[in-house]
């Protein structure tokens, strides 16, 4: 039982910082979606993102968090704590959803995209 509410304290603290993380985003992403409607042809619009100077460190934090997302839904599954794990599955779920629809911005969500089908591919052969 101790280590069941190890793995939910763990968990509170992963859905604060993302929460937190896609908060921010979605704040940055504002100003993406400014320099895209400035600029109509797509290759200005990227260079014009990818010279800002946030850009990599969203890109970073964004890969980050969705990477922690699989990992530690991957890492509890593998725990068997049974219903525990089966709530944390479900929350992290929903941030990475949400995390993915913030997240979706032409630019950054190949990125994005790339690693959650990494993640999965790990998954499914773990």
């Amino acid at each position: 039982m101790e280590e069941n509410k190890f793995y939910l304290i763990i968990e509170g603290i992963i859905c604060l910082v993302t929460a937190y993380f896609i908060w921010k985003l979605e704040q940055y992403n504002q100003l993406l979606h400014e320099i895209q409607v400035r600029y109509p042809n797509m290759i200005q619009q990227t260079m014009e993102i990818a010279g800002e100077p946030n850009y990599f460190k969203y890109l970073l934090g964004g890969a980050f968090f969705i990477g922690l997302l699989i990992v530690y839904t991957i890492f509890v599954f593998k725990s068997r704590i049974g219903m525990y794990g089966i709530v944390i599955a479900s929350v992290n779920f929903f941030l990475l959803i949400t995390l993915l629809i913030v997240f979706w911005n032409p630019v950054l969500a190949t990125f994005a995209t790339l690693l959650l089908g990494g993640g999965l591919f790990v998954l499914a052969n773990s």
